[in-house]
């Protein structure tokens, strides 16, 4: 596959991750769902780790992109936990 097939395939990811973040419902759930899309053996870290065998501007093209993905998921977990907790706070 090209750097751009798999810099596609990170933007699915992304679409994924996004809707299972919204859809959890407690922190603990939010953090399960990090741990699938950012942790060490997630199809992120798998991509990441096969940059090696592309050529330079493949390796450009994805790289890009995961970096990108990564921020994305990132941001989207900080923002829902922030939103469960002013939840949490409401409720008490």
């Amino acid at each position: 596959m090209s750097g751009t097939d798999l810099a596609e395939e990170t933007r699915a990811l992304v679409a994924d991750g996004i809707a299972r973040i919204g859809a959890a419902a407690t922190s603990e759930d939010v953090r399960s769902v990090e741990s699938e899309l950012l942790g060490k053996k997630s199809r992120l870290s798998e991509l990441k780790a096969g940059m090696r065998d592309l050529g330079p501007e493949d390796r450009k093209v994805l790289g890009a992109a995961l970096n990108e993905s990564r921020s994305t998921l990132e941001a989207a977990v900080s923002e829902r936990l922030a939103d469960l907790a002013a939840q949490e706070r409401r409720v008490q």
